[in-house]
């Protein structure tokens, strides 16, 4: 008897000890997956993402280091310069026999051309820095916006796809009862075969821009990255085209940038004009050349303007198509509502009813796509204003030797 009690209660004792086992080896695990996927997945909002872009960069690193170097060369000038004008103090008898051989550079450098080429390309480097970060933070947003729009297009479709499974349901019994036609159970099937169609395209799609988004900013292709932000729905600037315009010549680079270069081109152009005479190829070469800097410089006034208008029309132009798409989703909204009116009074079919619901989810996902559009074309409006994109005529003074 009392071994019997023993085994019962031994027994006993390791049925109430199995449960909390099994719930602290499930609590366990649970935990681990979830600090797993914590660790895995990255959470950005757009400032991060457009900050991460600046910081992986190798065009910005790529600038930073030029404009070191820019500076080690400003030295390097006024060295130069200095022991050419101590050299010239020397009497004729004194001076080396090759310092006539190339006399343009002996002048350039007394007139402190490798001084003011150096400043010049400092000044334009120093001005690109700003541009290339304001660009890479367009890039950023515009592919962080396209990673969101592809999630809302799931998300779409993956209504969409329910939907089209419950019409189905729906139709497969109003066909065994022989309310309506094979042609109509066809046409369902079909219908649910588009919406899985769509529903797979668009998770694809997702992770193409992912990809590309990962790319953009300097992660790595396979890093997890949970997108935190939204896509705002900004106001339209309250800056006529004419302000906007005299903004961006206040603000932008490029008309200074393009002084610069006169300023240096005219140091060039006084060292031949010293040495050649007006007849002379050289000297007319670089009297062209000198207007020819003028000319980019008034230029430059003008493209800055175009560049504010088209951004602002582009602006404009995005704002409208968001406003008139607000009106189709209203109209596809009274659609789906009616048509499921009439199917409830057999007035429409199914088949209606479905189609009104591809209808509006069409225009929801192009809704999103132009709120992505406009929220770029403003930002491209506001970069217009303010310093604008870089030109690929400004890496050139990098090449410059002096």
């Amino acid at each position: 008897m009392k071994t019997k009690i023993t085994a019962i209660a031994c027994a006993a004792a390791l049925a109430l000890s199995m449960p909390a086992f099994a719930t602290e080896g499930l609590t366990a695990t649970t935990t681990s997956m979830e600090t797993t996927s914590a660790v895995a997945e990255m959470e950005l909002t757009l400032e991060e993402a457009q900050n991460l872009a600046i910081e992986n960069s190798y065009a910005v690193k790529s600038l930073l280091r030029n404009i070191g170097n820019t500076k080690e060369l400003i030295d390097d000038q006024e060295d130069l310069q200095e022991d050419m004008e101590n050299l010239l103090k020397l009497p004729l008898a004194y001076l080396p026999g090759n310092i006539t051989d190339d006399f343009i550079n002996t002048l350039l450098l007394k007139k402190g051309y490798g001084v003011k080429g150096a400043e010049t390309q400092l000044f334009v480097l120093e001005n690109t820095i700003g541009q290339t970060e304001e660009a890479l933070k367009i890039g950023a947003l515009t592919a962080y916006y396209q990673v969101l729009l592809a999630q809302k297009s799931v998300e779409l479709n993956s209504t969409a796809y329910q939907n089209e499974l419950g019409h189905l349901k729906t139709a497969q019994i109003k066909y065994e009862t022989g309310v309506i036609t094979k042609l109509d159970l066809l046409q369902e099937e079909l219908a649910v075969n588009t919406a899985k169609t769509d529903l797979d395209n668009a998770i694809d799609e997702l992770e193409i821009k992912k990809l590309e988004f990962n790319n953009t900013v300097g992660l790595e292709l396979g890093e997890k990255v949970k997108f935190v932000s939204g896509v705002e729905n900004g106001d339209m600037t309250n800056l006529s085209i004419e302000e906007a315009v005299e903004l961006a010549f206040d603000n932008r680079p490029e008309s200074a940038n393009k002084w610069a270069e006169y300023e240096l081109k005219e140091v060039e152009t006084s060292a031949y004009k010293s040495y050649y005479t007006s007849g002379n190829r050289q000297y007319k070469y670089a009297v062209e050349e000198l207007e020819e800097a003028m000319h980019n410089y008034e230029q430059s006034f003008r493209d800055i303007e175009l560049d504010v208008r088209t951004k602002y029309l582009e602006l404009v132009k995005a704002e409208r198509s968001l406003n008139n798409m607000d009106e189709t989703i209203t109209l596809s909204r009274e659609a789906l509502r009616v048509s499921k009116l009439f199917y409830e009074y057999d007035l429409a079919t199914i088949q209606d009813v479905s189609d009104a619901e591809t209808s509006l989810k069409q225009a929801e996902i192009g809704r999103y796509q132009l709120l992505v559009g406009y929220n770029i074309s403003r930002m491209m409006f506001e970069n217009s204003i303010d310093v604008g994109m870089p030109s690929s005529s400004t890496s050139s003074s990098s090449s410059m030797g002096f």
